[in-house]
């Protein structure tokens, strides 16, 4: 369940193909947030087609996650909008 509409926020991530990668720049990204008090509630993968893709593009291709965020009760939406 989101929160009041104002109150968070959807954005875009495009991680690295490598597991390992993905994962420590995820870590930097919620520490990041955490640091400005601003709270995660969930990550979604961005179904995507590569289909028409060639085999360089393929292999270049990011995985592509909308992370969720809370706003915080310190912050007005202008703040937020900002951060």
């Amino acid at each position: 369940v989101l929160p009041e509409q104002g109150d968070y926020a959807a954005g875009m991530v495009f991680f690295s193909a490598d597991p390992e990668v993905k994962e420590g720049c995820r870590k930097i990204f919620v520490s990041k947030a955490e640091e400005f008090g601003i709270k995660i509630l969930g990550w979604r993968t961005v179904p995507t087609n590569n289909g028409t893709l060639g085999e360089t593009a393929k292999l270049a291709e990011p995985d592509i996650e909308q992370v969720f965020m809370e706003k915080p009760p310190s912050y007005d939406s202008e703040k937020f909008e900002l951060e």
